[in-house]
């Protein structure tokens, strides 16, 4: 889980500080769990974290609970793809 963490670490997260309800290593997680079980929508995300959010808790606070499909899409919109891929392979490497 630690290398997990340190990988999304490195991803710059561009939101502004007072819009950052949902941790970014929240997000990402929650993605990662999400896709590696099948999901293929960020609607289909949200109902994963939801459906599986005591789980998640196990791992990461989620202290605002499970962002919407809205926030999630939103969020992977702005993030950059090189370097989302680049944090995949250093926690794939590790």
């Amino acid at each position: 889980m630690d290398s997990l963490l340190a990988a999304f670490e490195g991803i710059d997260d561009p939101r502004v500080e007072r819009t950052k309800a949902y941790p970014l290593a929240d997000i990402m997680f929650l993605i990662l769990c999400a896709v590696l079980c099948g999901v293929e929508s960020w609607r289909g995300v949200e109902d994963f974290g939801e459906d599986r959010l005591e789980w998640l808790r196990t791992y990461l606070p989620f202290e605002n609970g499970v962002p919407s499909h809205q926030t999630v899409g939103r969020v992977m919109s702005l993030l950059k793809g090189d370097c989302v891929a680049k944090a995949f392979v250093q926690f794939m490497a590790s």
